[in-house]
């Protein structure tokens, strides 16, 4: 399964990017990252379907709410950063 981790710095931000992109009709689920992507203890992200990505970063740009940092899961399992422009 392949799909993007959109890192959150709190539940608060978390929420906002959720429902942003529920109104436009992306399903984003909330979730914990796992341990050693973030170093903070407190972190959240939505996780967004490989289909939905390009739409929802430009859905969260529009409403000011962009994540703090994007990973994308691979087939092989490994996370890798993507940078946004």
């Amino acid at each position: 399964m392949q799909y993007y981790l959109l890192l959150c710095r709190s539940i608060t931000h978390a929420q906002r990017m959720s429902m942003a992109l529920e109104r436009v009709g992306v399903r984003g689920r909330i979730t914990r990252p796992p341990v050693g992507l973030t170093a903070k203890g407190c972190a959240y992200a939505v996780v967004v379907g490989e289909t939905h990505y390009e739409r929802a970063i430009r859905e969260l740009a529009a409403a000011q709410i962009l994540p703090e940092r994007v990973l994308f899961l691979s087939g092989d399992g490994v996370y890798r950063e993507i940078f946004l422009r």
